[in-house]
């Protein structure tokens, strides 16, 4: 093939705006006092014959403050205190030291950072999964998302911030944290299973440049990839010798945590390193810990070849390192040569973990003061952010596709004030907060009518700053404001990642739904959203639907949408109903009617309502009162996860998240999961999901009511004398198949035994809903819709009756239930209103100082448990902590569900789940006749398995013994230990209880015994907790269930999901 002739940037190429130094030049007004923005933008207010809007009120400004740095509102009280700080003697006016202080204040504070980071997380396309098919999660990427937060938080030095990210690793003064950074190269997408690896590699080099190029340097630099730049003056030669700054990055694989691996970095300082990584290193001196980083393949990377139309299989000419060659010129080609001949690393631990030095050179010289884009960029994003639209519109793109600035001279003015300043963020923000243009009122009202219609004809858009944007908030701060509406805001900075939840609907659309999920506790799904899991095959609906989209390259600017399903989600979501259900229990502590209404709104506008808007919402809550069911008279169920989900998942869910229902009253359970295959679980939809209403028991007597199933559902089973079965229930099912249309009685007796006793057609109504009535004696009879023919009729002796619980079970849909009334047999027997039933106290699930971890324990008398078969639940005793001494039970394993289980010690950090947690396992493995011994750190391993006489159905003893740092396990009163195991890397933990893999079990004589106390303490489960229940107020009820929909409809306001 015929080589082309270079392409040659000239010096008129170089005459682009973006290409030559920025330059401050301020006009005469700003040494007459005016701010040096406001007196560049007052030459252009003159050119263009417009007239600025005034001021906004102080309260405006605290306001808009708060959520343009935090990202969150104030508080009613923080709103009255600095308004009256801010608020100078002088009408129209500010008090600029007050106004100063107030923006100290939020700059100091983390939510600032937070709010900030999640800006740059969305420039370097920061996700947590891999993308693909398989969407695998990227072990530590929390890390560099909390990295960002702590730079932006410390007000690190913009080109420090640019440097630690690119180079961080090859640093002289690399650290941990600077190391951490370089996270910024392995949180892209990857495609861990690619058709042409080689190809594949240029992908993700690819994907650096373009990365860089958009956050950084403001170009599409990608566009270079297969051919010339087709509109800047980008050769493709240029890209290529860009591109072999990176080439020596070794392709991101699955993160190990040795030294080997190609995608982690120790945390540690290089002495720790240089030691722990020493081939007679300590064994028992604490491991490395290691983040997310980029590593090298060694000094010398391979060499860069021009690829023919970016095809890897057509390499070209060989290319070397160089800088593009429209950003040098004459008087910077020393200091350009300079730092081309000097690359290396300068790592302290560059012997240990080798680099070329390649990217601290590209670093150093993009954070160069004499050039011409990088000040530029970061200044045009923040201003993005405050203004809804760069002083560059194409934020990502300053070459001569992209926007021409709207006022250049504003740009280059900041962008060198910037430098000047340190390139400090919190001073840049200061600089742009204390100007006319950022206090500008947005409302046309607030000036002459005559002159507003000027401009509004000359600059409709408001481009050019005469007034101040109208801009919707983002995803990420409705999403958060909400929480601090409703006082759930969980403010806990950094760390791992949570998981929000998600329902049925959005898991079904997995192919191996919850894959990847997992399961977080209700606090840490109120934290801030930053800190929400980025998935990037699956993510939060509430911030999918309000435009936080694309995780899968750069995005530069977020796209603002208006489309009905956010109008649905902000009114109907589920997020939406908690929080509001939160916001209208404590508006209840208000004196009366309109109190609460005032208070509501204090919450979540931050102001009071005027009068037109407290009759309006008056009205609104009344007619809610009168048209919502109360819990006392329908209730509703529904299951919330889809027919099939990834075992690992299932098995961190809580009970109660199977199955939609009252909150009181019902005990909730999954039902039974069945195995698939590739680790999926299918539910038994006869089993599945159901609830256990927690009145009296039942035996014989009459069971009426009616029930409304939605045209989703597929079965509806009523439960009477039910009890739980392992996972199953046992006891009577009376069960109305749609898609069969057949009604069925059926007798599970425990131990799972079960017959169908009557089956019959069953047609539903025309009427939505279905009554029907249950008798229960020596012939049970079920009449539906009055008749008085029974539609079944079985005869039954009165031993096969069983003793239990009401219950329901409906998969499919939703149904609704009401008028459900029990009659005990007898002449003197009184109905009971089973939905206005509400007894003072009912039993906890489990007795005060023990914690739950996932599966289905039940307390069988004061010393004795029962765990159904489930794969990795836990029982914790909180009241006991051991961190030397014994632990003893007795357990029964039953037969055919007998594989392992046993105790645990030295639990830490634990969470519902097969492996979320550090600690030690002892267990018997009946199929295996042995007895192991295993660590957990969100990981089993086997540390010791030894043989044993063990068998399902009968009782074992098995006693674990910690001491001077050894783990003795005993069996059935052995005097010799069956296994000795030292532990030279003792886990901290101080928990022990039981746990079941698999197995059901029942557990007795719980001991703990630790090397403070003389004598064992025996775990005693009698006295179960009492929860007590108040009264049932149905006209609190009603109010709540009003208030509730008022809160649901502010938070879909515009002036809720808006700036202002």
């Amino acid at each position: 093939m015929r080589k082309s002739a270079p392409t040659v940037v000239t010096e008129s190429d170089r005459q682009h705006w973006a290409f030559r130094p920025p330059q401050a030049i301020l006009p005469p007004a700003a040494a007459a006092g005016v701010h040096p923005i406001d007196a560049l933008l007052l030459q252009q207010y003159a050119a263009q014959q417009l007239t600025p809007l005034p001021q906004a009120e102080p309260r405006v400004l605290v306001r808009r403050a708060f959520l343009s740095l935090t990202g969150l509102p104030p508080s009613i009280a923080e709103l009255n205190a600095w308004e009256r700080r801010i608020t100078d003697t002088v009408p129209g006016q500010l008090n600029e030291a007050g106004f100063a202080a107030m923006l100290d204040d939020l700059l100091a504070r983390p939510a600032y950072a937070e709010h900030w980071a999640r800006h740059w997380l969305d420039v370097v396309r920061f996700g947590q999964s891999n993308g693909y098919e398989r969407d695998g999660y990227k072990p530590y990427s929390w890390r560099y998302r909390d990295y960002v937060v702590q730079a932006i938080l410390q007000d690190k030095p913009w080109d420090r911030f640019l440097l630690e990210q690119l180079a961080g690793d090859e640093l002289p003064d690399s650290s941990a944290e600077t190391r951490t950074a370089t996270g910024f190269y392995r949180i892209g997408v990857w495609d861990d299973e690619a058709d042409d690896r080689r190809q594949a590699e240029f992908d993700d080099l690819d994907d650096v440049l373009v990365t860089v190029g958009a956050s950084m340097l403001g170009l599409t630099i990608g566009c270079a990839r297969c051919h010339d730049h087709k509109f800047d003056p980008l050769p493709q030669e240029d890209y290529y010798r860009l591109l072999s700054f990176f080439r020596g990055i070794r392709r991101y694989e699955e993160p190990q945590d040795k030294p080997e691996s190609g995608t982690v970095l120790p945390l540690q300082d290089a002495d720790r390193v240089r030691q722990a990584l020493q081939p007679a290193a300590d064994p028992a001196a604490q491991p490395l810990t290691w983040t997310l980083a980029v590593r090298e393949a060694g000094l010398v990377p391979a060499e860069t070849r021009v690829l023919i139309r970016g095809q890897a299989a057509s390499p070209g000419s060989v290319v070397q390192p160089a800088f593009p060659q429209v950003l040098c010129r004459s008087e910077t080609s020393a200091a350009d040569q300079l730092l081309l001949t000097d690359m290396r690393s300068q790592s302290p631990i560059a012997d240990l973990f080798p680099s070329s030095g390649r990217r601290l050179a590209f670093a150093r010289w993009l954070v160069r003061r004499d050039h011409p884009l990088t000040a530029r960029v970061a200044v045009n994003r923040v201003w993005h952010f405050h203004f809804g639209r760069g002083l560059v519109g194409s934020t990502g793109d300053f070459g001569r596709a992209g926007e021409a600035p709207v006022h250049q001279p504003l740009l280059d003015w900041l962008s060198v004030d910037f430098m000047e300043r340190g390139w400090s963020l919190k001073s840049l923000q200061r600089q742009i907060l204390t100007s006319a243009a950022w206090r500008r009122s947005s409302g046309t009202d607030a000036g002459q009518p005559l002159q507003v219609e000027q401009a509004e004809q000359r600059d409709p858009a408001g481009r050019l700053l005469w007034k101040f944007p109208f801009r919707r908030l983002e995803a990420e701060s409705i999403r958060d404001r909400m929480l601090f509406s409703s006082g759930e805001l969980n403010t806990t900075v950094g760390g791992p990642e949570m998981y929000p939840q998600l329902s049925g609907e959005v898991l079904a659309g997995q192919s191996k739904p919850g894959l990847g999920w997992r399961s977080s506790t209700a606090a840490e799904q109120c934290r801030r959203s930053l800190y929400a899991i980025v998935k990037r095959g699956v993510r939060d609906p509430v911030l999918e639907a309000l435009d936080y989209t694309n995780t899968a390259s750069p995005l530069t600017e977020r796209p603002v949408t208006t489309v009905a399903t956010q109008a649905l989600i902000l009114l109907h979501g589920r997020f939406t109903a908690d929080r509001a259900a939160a916001l209208a229990q404590q508006a209840l502590n208000a004196a009366d009617s309109a109190a609460q209404i005032r208070w509501i709104y204090e919450r979540v506008l931050q102001r009071q309502p005027s009068a037109a808007e407290l009759t309006a919402a008056s009205e609104l809550v009344s007619a809610w009162e009168q048209q919502l069911p109360l819990p006392s008279q329908q209730v509703s169920f529904r299951p919330d996860v889809p027919e099939s989900l990834y075992s690992a998942f299932r098995q961190q869910l809580p009970q109660q998240a199977f199955l939609l229902g009252p909150a009181e009253m019902w005990q909730y359970r999954s039902g039974v999961w069945g195995g698939g295959y590739e680790g999926i679980d299918v539910v038994d939809k006869r089993l599945g999901p159901h609830a256990f209403w927690l009145g009296p028991q039942m035996t014989t007597g009459v069971l009426t009511g009616q029930l409304r199933p939605d045209s989703s559902v597929e079965s509806v089973t009523i439960l009477a004398g039910a009890a739980a079965d392992g996972a199953a229930w046992s006891g009577l099912g009376l069960t109305f198949d749609r898609q069969r249309s057949r009604i069925q009685l059926r007798l599970r007796r425990p131990g799972g035994s079960e017959q169908v006793s009557g089956e019959a057609n069953w047609i539903p109504v025309d009427s939505p809903w279905q009554s029907f009535r249950w008798e229960i004696g020596p012939e049970i009879k079920v009449f539906l819709e009055h008749n008085s023919n029974p539609i079944l009729a079985v005869p039954i002796s009165s031993e096969s009756l069983p003793t239990g619980r009401l219950g329901v079970a409906v998969w499919g849909g939703r149904v609704d239930l009401r008028q459900l009334k029990w009659a005990d047999s007898g002449p003197a027997a009184v109905a009971t209103d089973i939905l206005a039933e509400r007894q003072s106290a009912v039993e906890a699930p489990l007795p005060t100082g023990w914690s739950q971890f996932g599966g289905d324990w039940q307390r069988l008398s004061d010393t004795s448990w029962r765990v159904a078969a489930d794969r990795g639940s836990k029982l914790l005793w909180d009241q006991q902590p051991l961190s030397e001494g014994e632990v003893s039970v007795e357990m029964r394993m039953t037969g055919g569900r007998a594989e392992i289980g046993g105790l645990l010690l030295c639990v830490s950090e634990p969470r519902v789940g097969a492996d979320n947690w550090f600690g030690y396992e002892v267990s018997l493995n009946i199929p295996a006749k042995a007895v192991l011994v295993g660590d957990h750190r969100n990981n089993f391993r086997l540390l010791s398995q030894q043989p044993a006489d063990l068998g399902a159905d009968r009782w074992h003893h098995l006693k674990a013994v910690l001491s001077g740092g050894r783990l003795q396990v005993y069996l059935d009163h052995g005097q010799q230990p069956v296994i000795d195991e030292p532990l030279p890397d003792r886990l901290p933990g101080r928990l022990a209880g039981l746990r079941t893999w698999g197995s059901e079990i029942e557990f007795r004589n719980f001991r703990v015994q630790s090397a403070e106390q003389s004598e064992p303490v025996l775990a005693d489960w009698s006295g179960a907790q009492l929860l007590q229940l108040p009264a049932i107020d149905q006209s609190q009820q009603r109010r709540l269930a009003g208030l509730a929909a008022l809160c649901r409809t502010m938070f879909s306001l515009n002036e809720f999901s808006y700036l202002e």
